[in-house]
């Protein structure tokens, strides 16, 4: 009885706490590209998501896109004179979040973050910026 009641309870914990996972039940929407690989748009979506569940508490991922191929080629070439450095691709994703701050300065029960992430010679990933 001890060790039904056991599982019982762990089973309980494990349901409550993927419940309050803050991306699981977020539409992800991967679009069509002829420059991105599907690979490389599963890394950075992996990439946004890890960095939601690592942040803030009240914030709920609601769903992200893909902005589509043409969506970064301006800030790429920007990014290329600021930096001074021959950057391959970059990508853009659209997170759409509900968050409380959404409510309290927008009037808004969400919010829409862009991540704009950029790939070095190397062939390594990273977060050049995200903003509203």
């Amino acid at each position: 009885m001890k060790k039904t009641f056991c599982f019982v309870l762990a089973v309980i914990m494990i349901v409550s706490l993927i419940s309050c996972s803050k991306t699981g039940s977020a539409k992800i929407d991967y679009g069509e590209s002829e420059l991105y690989t599907m690979e490389e748009r599963e890394t950075i979506v992996n990439m946004i998501i890890e960095e939601i569940e690592e942040g803030e508490s009240n914030v709920k991922l609601k769903s992200l896109e893909f902005a589509g191929d043409s969506s970064c080629s301006y800030h790429l070439e920007q990014f290329k004179k600021d930096y001074d450095i021959e950057y391959e691709k970059c990508i853009v994703f659209i997170a759409n979040m509900k968050t409380p701050d959404a409510i309290k300065y927008f009037n808004q029960p969400e919010r829409t973050f862009c991540y704009f992430y950029v790939k070095e010679p190397d062939g390594e990933w990273y977060l050049k910026g995200r903003g509203w």
